[in-house]
């Protein structure tokens, strides 16, 4: 779980980074983007209520 959002956020602060984010975490793409999507759906399953889209 703590890597999941070291991962979501780091995501968050360099997109275009990506190579970076597969020498810090030791993942493929493909497990990245898994992680990223499910801490993403997570968070919006969870926390719904409190987000506002416009």
């Amino acid at each position: 779980p703590k890597e999941a959002f070291c991962i979501l956020l780091y995501w968050l602060s360099y997109p275009d980074h990506l190579k970076y984010c597969l020498k810090i975490f030791g993942y493929s793409k493909t497990r990245l983007a898994v992680v990223f999507n499910d801490i993403i759906i997570y968070l919006v399953a969870e926390y719904t209520q409190t987000l506002v889209w416009d």
